[in-house]
């Protein structure tokens, strides 16, 4: 559960980064990235411009279009100035928080099957699910090329945050629960 983001959600347009990744420098963490850093990564365009959050950029090579950031304050200022979060994730289970930060902002997520993990539900959640590269970096090209398509899953992320993790909702069910 969480709050609802407090900033004012930028446009699309305005926004610095095509990808966001936030991570540790767990064990998972770092065999998801390197999964895709040495797969999925080549298969993307040039350009793209990529944030990286966390403890994970100890375990990734430098390049000119990754942004690294060790640490922060306020992850809401990266979710918000990012297209689109991803979860490469191989192994693990349960909620990824990470995904669920940034659905409240309305992120597309493309993920491995491991990243949408805990989900109430599998289809029309904001999600973009592969576990192959191929199919990983076609989705984000997909989401990064095609406004129609980014902004259903934008809108399906967003309501996936709302009616399952917003502070409130969650709430609402542990009152319920524990009132009966």
């Amino acid at each position: 559960m969480l709050d609802e983001p407090y900033l004012t959600i930028k446009p699309v347009t305005e926004r610095k980064y095509d990808l966001v990744y936030v991570a540790s420098d767990n064990i998972h963490n770092i065999r998801s990235s390197k999964w895709f850093f040495e797969k999925v990564y080549p298969l993307l365009p040039a350009g793209l411009k990529i944030g990286v959050i966390g403890k994970i950029n100890h375990s990734i090579a430098d390049s000119y279009n990754i942004e690294r950031v060790l640490f922060t304050e306020d992850l809401g200022t990266y979710y918000n100035d990012s297209k689109i979060a991803i979860c490469p994730m191989l192994q693990g289970t349960g909620v990824k928080v990470k995904v669920i930060e940034a659905m409240a902002y309305g992120l597309p997520v493309v993920c491995t099957s491991r990243g949408a993990d805990g989900l109430p539900n599998k289809q029309d959640n904001g999600c973009l699910v592969s576990d192959q590269p191929i199919e990983f970096a076609e989705n984000i090209i997909a989401l990064l090329k095609n406004e129609l398509f980014y902004d259903k899953h934008a809108s399906l992320s967003k309501a996936m945050f709302n009616n399952n993790f917003k502070k409130e909702v969650v709430f609402k069910i542990l009152d319920n629960t524990f009132n009966d």
